[in-house]
């Protein structure tokens, strides 16, 4: 009879061992309910990797992004200092983890897949379908909260 609890209390325990929340919340998928949201405003990057490596220079860093509610976004040096530049325009598009840019000039079409976009960060790899930018870059953004 001991034997027998014993068994019955193991097989009890294994059970409840093996038992787990279903909670299907979080499926595995990102949270990109308000990524349309979260990219608005004013964007400006506090580490870029080109390949892995940190890109380095005076302009990296100045660049600014912004992106808009009506689906247009713009970029360029921040206080067109020493980088100067005319920066781009064009429209983008949310889609899941995806941020889709098409410049204005109609010549080169961008993909981000959000790493993480909350009010404050926004992390995102960056493709350029262009044969002439076959690198992949890594942003690190920062909100510009005036």
């Amino acid at each position: 009879m001991k034997q027998l609890k014993l068994t019955f209390i193991g097989f009890v325990l294994l059970l409840c061992s093996s038992c787990s929340n279903n909670d299907d919340s979080n499926d595995g998928t990102p949270d990109n309910t308000n990524y349309a949201e979260l990219i608005l405003g004013d964007w400006r990057p506090t580490s870029v990797l080109l390949d892995g490596v940190q890109e380095e220079g005076p302009c990296v860093l100045d660049w600014r992004f912004s992106y808009y509610n009506d689906g247009t976004f713009g970029s360029g040096p921040g206080d067109m200092g020493i980088c100067g530049g005319i920066g781009g325009t064009g429209l983008y598009e949310v889609s899941g983890n995806k941020v889709f840019l098409n410049s204005a000039m109609g010549d080169i079409d961008f993909e981000y897949t959000i790493h993480t976009l909350n009010e404050n960060t926004f992390i995102y790899e960056e493709k350029i379908f262009d044969v002439e930018f076959p690198d992949t870059r890594l942003y690190t953004c920062e909100k510009i909260v005036d």
